[in-house]
């Protein structure tokens, strides 16, 4: 079962945060379906996806069934590599 879409969770001053949203934004625009949360402004939604540090992807399927989840900063060929393998382009 492959991802539907996924869970991009930053925030403002977070230095791995930073280096990452880039590359999120790259993969975006080559056609992943990724969906940007700012942990602060959206609070309660980050805990209902029990997120407890940033940044986080999570990928998931339309029925809300988590795939894959990562925590810190991950290199962007590590990132790259798991969404072909796991997500729907």
């Amino acid at each position: 079962m492959k991802a539907d879409y996924g869970l991009f969770f930053w925030m403002e001053n977070c230095g791995a945060c930073e280096k990452m949203k880039p590359v999120m934004e790259k993969l975006y625009n080559e056609g992943y379906d990724i969906r940007f949360i700012d942990f602060t402004a959206r609070r309660r939604f980050s805990v209902q996806h029990n997120v407890r540090a940033v940044p986080t992807l999570i990928l998931k399927t339309e029925a809300g069934k988590e795939i894959k989840r990562w925590v810190g900063r991950v290199r962007p060929d590590t990132i790259k590599k798991m969404l072909k393998k796991n997500a729907k382009v």
